[in-house]
């Protein structure tokens, strides 16, 4: 019978290294790669890093065979040098540091020779008679315990999106039917920021009940806003620059037609190649002709995260300019970015304007139009009037 011992070469028997001795019962083989799976998926609730992990992954390679069994006992008898090879030169200090982890988390076992080193000896079939080294033994009697949490935090994790999902469709919701009332500002702007933050339950558990009762706030109003979408998903490539911002606000200052110009607003004419003359960058990303106003607005769509606009924006500009002037706007501010400092605010402003019937899309376009070189040949093209 082979004798099990108690203890370890050089290291004091401390209680979590007794609670780590291996026990002594019959289980069944289990595969590794599963094991290791389920570990993944535990590691936050097992207090493991990704580096535990592949530290484990190191030792489970050096396992002849994918089930691991306990007879013969599962002991891996690497060198450090070995491991530290399979693991990509990793230093001898940090290996030791997380196999000790993992000892202590209880995911593996010493077995410690008589004087300390990790070898085998052979039978003369050449089997393994006795092994010391570290022992798996612990993935098999653990086995059940480790699926279980993995399937817990699994659970866990979809529960966490769900919430996240939910956050994300009340926000926009209430982006979009309270967006004529600026008191939701301050909500919308911490669900934004919360939501861009790694997810946390309690957090996004808060903002849902504060959505809602705002939610509930909007419905009860008579003149909500009937509700719009938008295409644009993502906030990135936020370009600033600290150049002044004069001469499309120029436009904006002209832009200031007599309150019975708001309906008169939507009737402005002008064709889609006096457009791309105007704003010919738009062309740099997408270098196909452009054939429709609906593939200049799915363009436009494409373009505003590109320039800093968020979805919020984007939302609140359609519903002010409509579709087509909306693509227009982003257009002209792609035109003028470099002396545009905010993008963002400058079409928020561009929609309150609109939403006040102070908005003139040919003002806005001639104002572009003047910092555009012309050459002889599209020079006659620009010539906006109102139809």
């Amino acid at each position: 019978m082979t004798y099990t011992p108690k203890s370890f070469f050089g290291r004091p028997v401390t209680a979590a290294r007794r609670d780590g001795l291996c026990i002594d019962e019959t289980f069944g083989p289990v595969d590794k790669w599963h094991v290791l799976d389920a570990l993944t998926d535990a590691r936050a609730a097992l207090n493991l890093s990704h580096t535990d992990l592949a530290v484990l992954s190191a030792l489970l390679s050096f396992h002849p065979t994918r089930e691991i069994t306990q007879h013969p006992a599962p002991i891996v008898f690497a060198s450090n040098k070995a491991l530290a090879g399979r693991l990509n030169g990793m230093p001898d200090s940090t290996m030791r540091r997380h196999l000790t982890r993992l000892i202590t988390a209880g995911i593996v076992c010493r077995q410690d020779s008589p004087n300390g080193k990790r070898y085998v000896r052979r039978s003369r079939d050449g089997q393994v008679a006795r092994a010391f080294g570290f022992d798996l033994t612990p993935l098999i009697q653990r086995a059940d315990e480790f699926d279980a949490t993995a399937e817990q935090m699994r659970q866990q994790a979809a529960d966490l999106a769900t919430l996240r999902e939910t956050v994300s469709l009340m926000r926009r919701d209430l982006m979009v039917l309270g967006q004529d009332a600026d008191e939701w500002d301050e909500l919308l702007e911490t669900a934004r920021t919360g939501l861009r933050r790694k997810p946390n339950k309690a957090h996004l558990l808060t903002l849902k009940m504060a959505l809602q009762d705002a939610l509930n706030i909007v419905d009860q109003q008579p003149d909500a806003t009937e509700m719009n979408s938008s295409a644009r998903q993502n906030e990135q490539h936020y370009q600033k620059t600290n150049k002044d911002t004069s001469d499309l606000k120029e436009a904006e200052n002209k832009a200031v037609p007599a309150p019975n110009d708001r309906q008169n607003q939507q009737e402005v004419h002008v064709t889609l190649q006096q457009v791309i003359a105007t704003c010919p960058t738009i062309q740099s990303y997408f270098p196909d002709e452009m054939r429709s106003w609906h593939q200049l607005e799915n363009s436009a769509v494409k373009i505003a995260p590109m320039i800093g606009v968020g979805n919020d924006v984007l939302i609140k500009l359609h519903a002010a300019l409509g579709g087509t002037q909306a693509a227009i706007a982003i257009l002209c501010v792609l035109e003028r970015l470099t002396t545009i400092a905010n993008p963002a605010g400058y079409l928020r402003k561009l929609s309150q304007k609109a939403s006040a019937g102070q908005f003139n899309l040919l003002n806005l376009l001639k104002t572009v139009e003047k910092h555009v070189e012309l050459s002889a040949d599209n020079r006659n093209i620009h010539t906006f009037s109102a139809a």
